[in-house]
């Protein structure tokens, strides 16, 4: 079972075994913005393990109509790419491999 919760711009991501009495993995992110729109999010694994680093930070940046947006890791390479219809829902999207 998985389980997600969202607090204005904070998520905490649980995933538990299968008698869900204990906690598998457990990831936190934090959301930086700059009053209007998100920039980067923080992402810690709190608990457990995964293919994932312990931390990770991902810098977002998207044109003037918001209607493309790009994604960095720390080191400024590409994590993700996209591009979107009016109204937000995507039209491309191409992502990297995984960051380590």
């Amino acid at each position: 079972m998985k389980e997600r919760i969202y607090l204005d711009g904070f998520e905490i991501f649980r995933k538990f075994a299968p008698s869900r009495d204990e906690i598998l993995l457990e990831r936190v992110t934090l959301g930086v913005s700059d009053g209007s729109k998100r920039m980067a999010l923080i992402e810690t694994r709190v608990q457990g393990t995964d293919d994932g680093s312990q931390q990770l930070l991902r810098y977002q940046f998207d044109n003037l109509l918001g209607s493309a947006c790009i994604e960095l890791d720390d080191q400024a390479r590409i994590i993700s790419y996209e591009e979107f219809f009016p109204f937000r829902s995507s039209s491309y999207c191409a992502v990297a491999n995984q960051p380590k």
